[in-house]
């Protein structure tokens, strides 16, 4: 077998906003820089393969995602690329990474194809091997007379066992594993099992840091840039190389960056500008692009504050501990100053209210700090050095409130309110016009059922007019007949014949119809009586409604405005609430400034 030369990363996880707050766009590039730095270490070394296991994306790529690491990969024409899969990148079943063409040597474990440019014959030329599954790829390389089992993800949840009872197809072949498993969600894998399965090399991902296990035949390269103050140590890449079942790898350090913790002691005597140059010369030793965790180590009775801020704002500096002394017992200086300005000025420790509290606390603690008592055994301070101290502190104090009070996130903050000043607050007079605009509209939809009902309304009169002029004669006339006509029949009928009784009954009828005739004459002359009343409902209803309209679009402008103005204080009311909670601090420690102002004053 001729011998095999591999890089292997993992946990690139490209896109992850990593120490946001902190560091996040530097530390992103960190990340882009070193993937870079790897592809050109690999193509110096002529690799023949690069190995990914998993997370090389914080998300299910996307097109542009792969057009980007498609074009970070483009250089290296001799060495093909495994990419595997993991739980972060896992492979959409309706994703792009299934189904992209590139133009780079990358080989996507789980596609039905391998969409890349590498000609068959070639030196890299891989084909999808007979016993390739739904869940393991297996790529065959007959050139590099080697096979990689591959075990990506389909989705981000928890795994299937699929490792426990994999074995290589030919013993014969270089036979590889790649897979992103561990603990934790990801595949099962169980260590001295699958050690003895048969593989070469077995390369995993999801582990933060470098694991070598069983002489190299098992590793972990960790994360490539680390991104939390728990991935400490170097990280990089693992070089490899396979030559007659022989494997040796190394890591090979490669991030920008490491995350590491300083701790220095320090005493009563040392100055800031001391401790500076001391952090300063260790921060160049171990590298400047670190992020380091400072923590300041005080023996007993170390007592003095330090100000490093400024002297270290260059740097990537996560967190400094133990900066400022925080004095809880001031019990010795009590003792020690009994009666005199100093001891005046301890007593107003036992304040009223929190703030004031606080303020004495800052006004004790800045004497304490400035006359450097702390040094003295006794804690004494004589009235003297406590009306010179106390004026070099109201002076300091003076221009660290100024210093704060011009700061450009408290700037903000005060342009913030003189806008939220001067926005007028309109949302009573917007709840009116809303009330009004409803009331308006309401009054018009019952203006224009008004005016709708009025032709219907007077037709239905006019019907029940009618109905009434003519009902009631009939009635009447039928109320007669009932009396008169059985007994004018008897006596007609001996002196009528049949033609004289058909004229009567046409008589009778003709009587009926002259009763409706006469109601519906009368119902319409009523109705002529009342036309004029009718056309002037009718316009009466109209002009309503065109006033009503009229003053609805009145109101609905009136409102609109209001409700601009209400928008607008209301973006504004948010601004400032915003910028006061990014403040808090700040106006907190103003205020406890201005209250130790009047307690030493």
């Amino acid at each position: 077998m001729g011998a095999i030369q591999f890089i292997h990363i993992s946990d690139v996880n490209i896109g992850r906003k990593a120490d946001k707050l902190l560091f996040g766009q530097t530390c992103e590039k960190d990340g882009i820089t070193t993937l870079k730095q790897v592809v050109s270490d690999a193509g110096k070394l002529q690799a023949d393969f690069v190995f990914i296991t998993g997370d090389l994306f914080d998300h299910p790529a996307t097109e542009e995602d792969l057009a980007w690491i498609d074009e970070i990969f483009l250089p290296l024409d001799k060495t093909a690329v495994i990419y595997c899969q993991g739980d972060h990148d896992y492979m959409k079943s309706d994703g792009v990474l299934a189904n992209y063409s590139f133009r780079s040597n990358i080989y996507v474990a789980g596609c039905s194809e391998y969409r890349n440019p590498v000609p068959a014959g070639s030196a890299i030329y891989g084909v999808k091997h007979e016993n390739a599954t739904a869940m393991i790829d297996v790529i065959r390389f007959p050139k590099k007379n080697a096979v990689l089992y591959c075990a990506g993800y389909y989705s981000a949840g928890a795994q299937m066992a699929v490792l426990d009872e994999l074995t290589p197809a030919d013993d014969e072949m270089t036979n590889i594993l790649l897979a992103h498993a561990g603990n934790h969600g990801a595949i099962p894998i169980d260590y001295p099992t699958i050690r003895k399965a048969g593989f070469d090399y077995i390369g995993l991902g999801h582990e933060a840091s470098y694991k070598n296990m069983y002489n190299g035949r098992i590793c972990y390269p960790g994360v490539l840039e680390p991104d939390n103050n728990r991935e400490t140590g170097p990280h990089g890449y693992v070089q490899g190389k396979l030559s007659d079942g022989v494997v040796s790898v190394r890591l090979v350090p490669a991030s920008q960056k490491e995350y590491k913790t300083i701790r220095y002691p320090v005493s009563n005597y040392m100055s800031d500008e001391e401790l500076a140059d001391e952090l300063h010369r260790i921060i160049a030793r171990e590298g400047e692009k670190n992020i380091y965790s400072i923590y300041l180590v005080r023996p007993e009775k170390c007592e003095k504050s330090f100000h490093l801020q400024e002297a270290l704002a260059t740097y990537r500096i996560a967190a400094l501990s133990g900066e400022v002394y925080q004095r809880e017992d001031y019990d010795e200086y009590r003792k020690a100053n009994r009666g005199n300005a100093f001891g005046r000025l301890l007593d107003k420790l036992d304040a009223d209210s929190p703030i004031r509290e606080d303020g004495a606390k800052l006004a004790v603690d800045l004497v304490i700090e400035r006359s450097k008592i702390y040094t003295r055994s006794s804690r004494k301070m004589n009235d003297r050095l406590y009306e010179e101290t106390i004026r070099v502190v109201i002076e300091n104090l003076k221009q660290d409130m100024d210093k704060l009070r011009t700061s450009k996130d408290i700037q903000a903050y005060e342009q913030a309110k003189e806008r939220l000043a001067e926005s007028p607050d309109v949302l009573e007079r917007l709840n009116e016009a809303w009330a009004m605009e409803r009331k308006n509209k309401l009054e018009l939809l019952t203006a224009r059922n008004n005016q709708a009902q009025i032709v219907p309304r007077h037709r239905s009169k006019w019907i029940r007019t009618g109905i009434r002029a003519a009902i009631v004669p009939f009635v009447i006339f039928c109320i007669m007949a009932l009396f008169l006509m059985p007994r004018a029949y008897i006596q007609m009928s001996e002196r009528m014949n049949g033609t004289d009784v058909v004229r009567f009954l046409v008589t009778s009828i003709l009587a009926i119809v002259l009763c409706f005739v006469i109601g519906y004459v009368f119902a319409r002359l009523i109705d002529q009586n009342k036309a004029d009343g009718i056309r002037k409902e009718r316009a009466d209803a109209e002009r309503l409604e065109r006033e009503l309209a009229a003053k609805g679009e009145q109101l609905h402008e009136v409102r609109t405005g209001y409700q601009l103005q209400d928008t607008k204080r209301r973006e504004i009311q948010s601004d400032v609430n915003a910028r006061e909670d990014l403040v808090a601090q700040t106006i907190y420690k103003l205020q406890v400034m201005e209250e130790a102002m009047r307690t030493l004053e």
